[in-house]
Formats: structure tokens, sequence, C-alpha cells
């Protein structure tokens, strides 16, 4: 005699509790996963205690990745809880490979990231809707530990007026902002 309909329906409640329990622990696999991969991006450097986010090498209107073998000049930059980047203001000529190193002085996370400042807004805008979103990268930006240097090696390709900033929430907010003029080549430099 097959099962009456009361005890199907009733039998299928039960199979489905361990369907969904298999789906939700499937997904919170995979995320588990995702984030591990992404944690260790840099595993594949042995003996590296402390991993970094891998940086994207990408050409910006602004410039591009620059070679650390043809720097042409170090430009030094202190970040602090005061919410500004000394000097605040500084003038690129156009081709220049610049690197930065960067200082926090502070005793909280600070970052730099170089960009128009339509890139600095919309990455503060992405940064405030995901606020868990910390210490991803690109080349044209890091992030700096309280106490701690770290370094950008930037190629200005195009004159014009850019910016840096730090666009973690509070700091983009109390307008954490520096001013890149890039110019010809034949003009001075500062």
């Amino acid at each position: 005699m097959p099962p009456s309909k009361k005890t199907m329906m009733h039998l299928s409640k039960k199979a489905m509790i361990p369907m969904k329990t298999v789906i939700i622990s499937t997904a919170f696999a995979l995320c588990v996963s995702v984030v591990a991969v992404c944690a260790r991006a840099d595993a594949d450097q042995p003996g590296k205690s402390d991993p970094k986010p891998r940086q994207v090498s990408t050409e910006k209107l602004f410039g591009k990745a620059g070679d650390p073998k043809k720097i042409s000049r170090t430009v030094y930059v202190d970040m602090s809880d005061t919410m500004y980047f000394n000097p605040a203001k500084l003038t690129i000529q156009r081709g220049e490979t610049v690197r930065f190193v960067v200082k926090n002085s502070g005793k909280e996370l600070h970052q730099m990231v170089i960009g128009t400042p339509q890139d600095l807004e919309e990455h503060a805008q992405l940064m405030a809707s995901f606020p868990g979103m910390v210490e991803h990268a690109g080349a044209f930006m890091t992030y700096v530990a309280p106490g701690k240097t770290e370094e950008i090696v930037w190629q200005f390709t195009e004159n014009g007026e850019f910016n840096f900033g730090c666009v973690i929430p509070r700091h983009s907010k109390a307008a954490e902002v520096g001013k890149v003029f890039v110019v010809s080549p034949k003009s001075s430099a500062q």
C-alpha cells in the first residue's frame, strides 16, 4: 500500500531541510574558500609572513605602473591622523617615473590612491558601500599601517591635474586629499 498524501508531504518537508542545509553549507564553504584564496594571493612568495593584496597593473588616464628600475625621482609623503598629506601639492614632469615613499605617522590605517577627482570619488563611494572592503590593491594605491612605510612606483604619462587621497570612508569625508600637477618636461618641476 503506497503512503498517503499526508505522509508524502511530511516526508517531503523532512527531505527539504537537509537539502537546504546542504545548499547553505556549500555556499558558506565556497565563500570561505574565496576569502582564503584572496587572503593568500601572494602565497606563491615563500617566506612572506604578512601577505599583501595582489596589485593589478593597469594603465589609467594619468599614467601607468612604473618600472622600479627606471625611477626618475623619489618623493616622500607623510600621512597622519590630522587627515592631511605632507606635501599636499606636487609637480611632476610628464614621463617621470616616481617612487612615492608613503609613511603613516598616525595611529590608524591610511591609504594613498592616485587618480582623477572622479576616480577618487567613485572609489570612496565603493568603499562606503562595502565597509569590510579593506586592503584591496592596484599599482596606483597602497595601504599603510600605523608607523609603517609603503611605496608606489608610478609613471605619469599625461599632463594634467590629478589627485592623491585616502578614500577610507571617514578620511575621504575629512578631505584627506593632495594634488599632483603633471607638466610638460620643458617646465620646471618642484
